[in-house]
C-alpha cells in the first residue's frame, strides 16, 4: 500500500480479521506490527508458526485452552504473509474451528468471568511488582552541588503528603524531581 502498488482489499479484511479474532480469544493483540523486525511477526514473515504459537504460549495471559489446534490453523491461515496464500471467507467458514461447537450463554459467561479475573490477578501482580520497583528507587538529583543534598525515601514519603507536591527546592538551588 505505501509502495504506491495495487492492492487487493479483501486479503488486507482478512488479515485485520484475524486480528481482532485474536484479540477477543485471547484478549491481547497478536504483535505489535506486522513488520518483519516484530518480535512474534517475525515468525509469520519467516513462515514458522510454530515457533509463533511457542512464544505465545509462554505469555501469562493464555489461559489453557484457548489455543486449540484448530483455532491456531485458522489465524495462521488469516494471518500469512502472503496474501495470495491468505485464507478466503470460504476457507473461514471451511476452517474445524469455524465449524466446530458453539457455545451456549452459560458457557460464555464462564469464559468472561474467567478472562476478568484472570486480567484482574495479573493487573493486580504488575501493580504490586509496579510498587516494589517504586520503593526502590531513591530521589535523583538533577542539580547539586553537594552529594549529602539528596533526600531520603523516608523523607520523600513525608513530602509524598503535602498536596500536588510534585517539584521541591533544596538549599543551593537543587532541584530534585521524584519517581514515587
Amino acid at each position: 500500500m505505501f509502495l504506491f502498488q495495487s492492492y487487493e482489499l479483501t486479503p488486507i479484511d482478512i488479515f485485520s480479521l484475524g486480528i481482532i479474532l485474536f484479540m477477543m480469544r485471547i484478549g491481547n493483540l497478536p504483535f505489535d506490527g506486522a513488520i518483519a523486525s516484530d518480535t512474534y511477526y517475525q515468525y509469520f514473515f519467516k513462515n514458522k508458526p510454530e515457533v509463533y504459537w511457542e512464544a505465545v504460549s509462554k505469555n501469562k495471559i493464555n489461559e489453557e485452552g484457548l489455543l486449540t489446534e484448530e483455532f491456531k490453523e485458522l489465524i495462521e491461515g488469516v494471518l500469512r504473509r502472503d496474501p495470495e496464500q491468505r485464507y478466503t471467507i470460504q476457507d473461514i467458514k471451511n476452517s474445524k474451528w469455524y465449524q466446530g461447537e458453539i457455545a451456549d450463554k452459560g458457557a460464555i459467561e464462564e469464559e468472561f468471568e474467567l478472562l476478568r479475573k484472570t486480567l484482574k490477578r495479573i493487573y493486580k501482580e504488575e501493580m504490586i511488582d509496579l510498587k516494589n520497583e517504586r520503593k526502590t528507587k531513591v530521589a535523583k538529583p538533577l542539580m547539586t552541588t553537594e552529594e549529602e543534598n539528596t533526600i531520603t525515601l523516608e523523607e520523600a514519603e513525608e513530602t509524598k503528603k503535602e498536596k500536588n507536591a510534585k517539584v521541591y527546592l533544596r538549599p543551593y538551588r537543587s532541584v530534585y524531581f521524584f519517581f514515587i
